[in-house]
């Protein structure tokens, strides 16, 4: 949602794009110089994902493949994807380990089960350092001074000390899809 990052649009070292990933271009300048991207991108709710299965795949799976493709030659430090462990379909262990099996029970799971294989297929085709975070329930509030995350805290505290270190961070953010953000992140 547009609101719970409006206060960082318009901050010296802040690129906001607002661009869909899905037409996102290989040669556009905006990926020169980048090296870390946070991809948290994507549409998540499971019922909506039934009811509109094209929206979901077109944004969860096409806008990663997309991004992915306009990334893998720019030799890029870390790419972290927002995965989720919806993967893991109805368990009942938890806490729930990375092994567990994959159950896809939904085009939600489904969509975000595939965009995480993508990332790591190109990982491993062009050199592409990545992780994938599986979040359970996460909830995101930001307002204009603090930033409140309940179970990805280590990102917004990784964002800030970013942001306070003048660190460049880039947002690409979808006008169709309002959920959609990318973000990326320059080293000097």
């Amino acid at each position: 949602n547009l609101k719970n990052i409006k206060h960082l649009i318009g901050l010296e070292n802040v690129n906001f794009v607002d661009e869909d990933l899905n037409d996102l271009h290989h040669s556009s300048e905006i990926f020169d110089g980048i090296d870390y991207v946070f991809h948290l991108a994507g549409l998540g709710d499971i019922v909506p994902s039934i009811e509109k299965p094209k929206l979901y795949f077109q944004a969860n799976y096409m806008g990663t493949l997309n991004l992915l493709k306009c990334l893998k030659d720019k030799n890029i430090k870390k790419f972290v994807y927002a995965a989720s462990s919806s993967c893991y379909g109805d368990t009942k262990k938890f806490p729930t380990s990375e092994k567990e099996k994959i159950d896809l029970q939904n085009p939600y799971a489904k969509t975000k089960f595939i965009g995480e294989e993508m990332v790591m297929r190109y990982a491993s085709l062009f050199k592409m350092p990545n992780i994938s975070f599986r979040f359970f329930n996460v909830e995101l509030i930001l307002d204009t001074w603090n930033i409140f995350m309940c179970s990805i805290q280590p990102l917004a505290d990784l964002y800030i000390n970013l942001l306070s270190r003048g660190k460049c961070l880039s947002l690409i953010i979808s006008p169709s899809i309002l959920n959609d953000a990318a973000l990326l992140i320059n080293e000097p």
